[in-house]
């Protein structure tokens, strides 16, 4: 009876100091929310995350659903809405919509085009948000030739200095020749890295997504296989930027 009652006392005080701290929480996020909006009129973003543990997804879920609009009309923000799928957070089968996207007037007429996306998780169990200010920028193309040290990473590249270089006498030429076939194994082999990335990106976001409707151990193994092969393309996209990063 002793243990039970000293039980008992330990869920009442841990109870009680969830709700202490869940309302010091909120309120040192609105705090500092309203602050930061009164301080500056420029262009503000509000991210509303919360955290993984299970009771705390149920007060904030409450919270949220209670005073939210109160926050909104307090901070004259709106919701931005999104692009993708709907959760933002997966543990196990548990899904969750944790993290939006908010913006004052400003922001939406500064950027009128602005979109919210929810792009797949790789790692964590968050999916991260991207704010595009402008989704139709284009990069320029056509830019000059460029030994990527990624290259040198790739299994087959030996085999393809080994079978394609070849001295004439005249470097120039030699190079030139050597230069148009790394071009064409860039594109059937090796692959753009944002072309990669873009494709395994868009896949991983499809798999998840019919993960929050479906789960199967076909969907986790095919998801575990194209986080793998992302992985693989980030690491030569870091490569890729770090070069560029010495050439500028």
């Amino acid at each position: 009876m002793a243990r039970r009652r000293v039980r008992r006392m330990v869920l009442s005080c841990k109870s009680s100091l969830m709700r202490w701290f869940q309302n010091l929480l909120m309120s040192k996020w609105l705090a500092q929310s309203v602050s930061m909006i009164q301080k500056s009129k420029s262009d503000v973003i509000l991210p509303i995350s919360g955290c993984a543990s299970s009771k705390f997804l149920r007060a904030f879920r409450e919270y949220r659903f209670k005073h939210n609009p109160d926050i909104m009309c307090l901070l004259e923000t709106r919701d931005l809405g999104f692009i993708g799928p709907t959760f933002t957070w997966q543990r196990g089968n548990t899904c969750e919509q944790l993290d939006r996207a908010l913006a004052n007037d400003f922001w939406v007429s500064n950027f009128p085009h602005s979109l919210v996306f929810h792009i797949p998780r790789i790692k964590s169990d968050h999916r991260p948000i991207l704010v595009c200010t402008n989704p139709d920028l284009s990069l320029p193309k056509g830019r000059p030739f460029r030994f990527l040290a990624g290259w040198t990473k790739h299994d087959n590249f030996k085999d393809l200095v080994r079978s394609k270089w070849r001295f004439s006498g005249n470097m120039a030429e030699s190079l030139s020749d050597f230069t148009s076939h790394v071009k064409d194994w860039n594109r059937s082999t090796y692959g753009f890295i944002r072309a990669r990335k873009k494709h395994l990106m868009k896949s991983l976001g499809n798999i998840q997504n019919a993960m929050e409707w479906s789960s199967s151990n076909r969907l986790a193994d095919l998801e575990l296989e194209v986080r793998e092969e992302l992985e693989c393309v980030l690491n030569h996209e870091e490569l890729l930027w770090k070069q560029k990063a010495r050439c500028d």
